[in-house]
């Protein structure tokens, strides 16, 4: 995925600095080198802010999107203070760590026990 990412950057990289190289180019007078100079630094400017902008943005789309990690997972990775309260709460009391479930069983335990 980091792979993709990278190459993804590098190709915005490399088509914003041809874009705003021959965008910045006076047709007038193309081979003037203190315009070709500027044109370049331009290019090369907007070529690393495209670049690090795909990074950042890939890096958001491909592994956000993408590669959907579930909640409980995401819990134990950004540190697992969550799931470690989870975890605790279930070890000294079942019930407690998940309420909506405990109550289903609960009425099932005490329909059954009318029958």
């Amino acid at each position: 995925m980091v792979f993709w990412i990278k190459r993804m950057a590098r190709i915005l990289g490399f088509v914003s600095f041809f874009v705003v190289f021959f965008i910045g180019l006076d047709p007038a007078r193309p081979f003037d080198p203190q315009i070709v100079a500027l044109a370049f630094f331009k290019g090369m400017l907007g070529a690393v802010l495209f670049w690090f902008a795909g990074f950042i943005l890939g890096d958001i789309v491909f592994k956000g999107l993408v590669s959907g990690v579930a909640t409980s997972d995401s819990d134990a990775i950004d540190g697992g203070l969550i799931q470690r309260i989870h975890d605790e709460k279930k070890r000294i009391d079942p019930d407690a760590a998940h309420p909506k479930e405990s109550k289903k069983l609960k009425g099932k335990i005490k329909a059954e026990a009318k029958k």
